[in-house]
């Protein structure tokens, strides 16, 4: 819902558009997003490796399908292709601060047409990409990996949300019967689960606190 309200027909949105599909699947930050040269990303391997903003340490991260579809769209309507930076502002390499103007002063009137009255932060595709990571059963040492996450603290506190959220649905599904997977046993009357959801065994979380 929210990329739908991105006016593609200008260079700028495409761009915002681009940038937001890459903040999602990969979970960068925005300052490591414009700090990306349009050389540092390996289109084959559809990985690239960047500095940690947190703890200035060069990491991997991978991009998906979609992220590199809309940023290869971008790229191909750009007119500055000279320039080495991946996102641009028309005047030179994208700052940070100029991203984040961008989205307070054009995005907000029509996030509001749609209800949604809060400003929205590029931070919030890099939590939503946490969060998801776990609700798709990802386990938490690679998901802390792939967040590149300094402290297994902060994984967990992601961790302890959606968990929360799966242990709902299972309830659910096997004792209301409802949600995907559930079935109904005939002999017994008893919901049943044809559903796996994947929890954190105690000594995943032990190891990540030593």
């Amino acid at each position: 819902m929210v990329m739908s309200v991105i006016d593609l027909r200008t260079i700028a949105g495409l761009r915002t558009r681009a940038l937001l599909e890459v903040l999602y699947a990969t979970g960068m930050r925005i300052s490591e997003a414009c700090a990306l040269d349009q050389s540092s990303i390996n289109w084959e391997e559809k990985t690239a490796t960047i500095l940690n903003a947190k703890f200035q340490a060069y990491q991997p991260i991978y991009f998906t399908d979609r992220s590199l579809e809309w940023l290869k769209k971008y790229l191909d309507a750009r007119k500055d292709k000279d320039i080495p930076a991946l996102f641009t502002s028309g005047r030179g390499r994208l700052l940070p601060q100029s991203s984040r103007t961008f989205l307070r002063d054009h995005m907000k009137p029509a996030l509001k047409a749609l209800g949604l009255e809060k400003h929205l932060k590029h931070h919030a595709f890099r939590k939503t990409f946490v969060t998801h990571l776990f609700e798709k059963g990802g386990d938490i040492v690679s998901i802390r990996a792939a967040a590149r996450h300094n402290s297994p603290r902060t994984t967990l506190r992601y961790y302890a949300v959606a968990n929360q959220e799966r242990v709902k649905a299972m309830h659910q599904r096997l004792l209301n019967g409802t949600g995907n997977g559930a079935e109904k046993n005939v002999g017994t009357g008893v919901a049943t689960s044809t559903a796996h959801i994947t929890v954190a065994q105690p000594g995943d979380i032990e190891s990540m606190l030593r």
